[in-house]
């Protein structure tokens, strides 16, 4: 099973990502970085799936298959911070609930 397929027709480029590696914050916050040289089109695939369409926009010199790469890597990059965030968010929640608490209830370490 692959987490990401590309298919190029009609002046646009199609890509398919999977549900199990690709959440859908990380797909839209990816796309939004292309949407000055392409208009972008996201929408649910099936079941198991997301699609994310590249159109350039008129006027506009793009090649569609660098952007499919390029968007790659994005995505990617995006789903680790997600997935990071998620990893690290009660030690986060401990050191923010520790730096906003009145100095009283100041616990100072072993």
């Amino acid at each position: 099973m692959e987490g990401i397929r590309t298919l190029a027709k009609d002046n646009s480029i199609q890509i398919h990502l999977h549900k199990t590696f690709y959440e859908a914050e990380a797909i839209k916050n990816a796309a939004f970085s292309f949407s000055n040289s392409c208009y972008v089109f996201l929408k649910p695939y099936d079941m198991e799936e997301n699609l994310v369409r590249f159109e350039p926009k008129e006027g506009v010199e793009v090649d569609l298959e660098s952007v499919a790469k390029e968007f790659c890597n994005s995505v990617l990059d995006h789903q680790i911070r997600l997935d990071l965030e998620k990893m690290n968010s009660k030690i986060r929640n401990l050191i923010v609930k520790q730096a906003f608490s009145p100095i009283e209830k100041l616990v100072v370490g072993d």
